[in-house]
């Protein structure tokens, strides 16, 4: 698969999904995947990028580390899993600065292209989110150098938010799914931030 996304706006996704659904028979070379920026702890489950797909990623795919870090800066989001702070902070040349619980990743994507990446991310994300207190939350720690370890609140999952966002692992929903569901609980203008197409690779 190639490590290309495409990212389009809402009204853009409504007049891609009937030109994906025809091309998706047989081997699919484009997915169309719902997104929407995490700006409060609820909506954490939009990291996974699994939150709608058309038609659904191959079996055992994995999104490489780079897209949902730089779809969510793009976005401005607020909140991300604890898993992600290592390769946030690699990408935002903060690497000296991982607390030592922080799992390492293999992440090797370019970072930012400024001199000073941190400032760029706090405008950003001040211009993104008006009016929003960003600094009480994992984006505004990392904005402050403050440190981020796994048993901070920020990463406590309560049950309750368990049983309502979580799926089965590797749970994606089929074109099929998409056709029931589309009308009922799939308004991208009112719902979704951003949506965008991974490219796979033909052959």
């Amino acid at each position: 698969m190639n490590e290309i996304a495409l990212i389009v706006i809402s009204e853009e996704a409504e007049l891609l999904i009937p030109i994906v659904r025809a091309r998706a028979a047989g081997k699919p070379k484009v997915h169309l995947i719902a997104y929407a920026a995490p700006v409060t702890k609820s909506m954490l489950h939009f990291n996974r990028l699994s939150y709608y797909a058309l038609p659904c990623l191959p079996g055992g795919y994995t999104l490489p580390d780079w897209l949902p870090i730089e779809l969510g800066i793009f976005a401005g989001r607020l909140y991300i899993d604890f898993p992600e702070c290592a390769p946030l902070m690699k990408y935002l040349e903060l690497a000296e600065n991982i607390g030592t619980d922080a799992p390492q990743s293999k992440f090797e994507h370019i970072g930012i292209r400024t001199k000073n990446p941190v400032e760029f991310l706090l405008e950003w994300l001040t211009i993104c989110r008006k009016g929003q207190d960003i600094m009480h939350t994992p984006m505004g720690y990392i904005c402050q150098g403050r440190p981020l370890r796994e048993s901070h609140p920020f990463f406590a999952a309560r049950s309750t938010d368990l049983r309502e966002i979580e799926k089965p692992p590797g749970r994606i929903r089929s074109s099929s799914d998409a056709d029931e569901a589309e009308d009922r609980d799939l308004n991208f203008e009112d719902d979704l931030d951003v949506a965008f197409t991974v490219e796979e690779q033909s052959g």
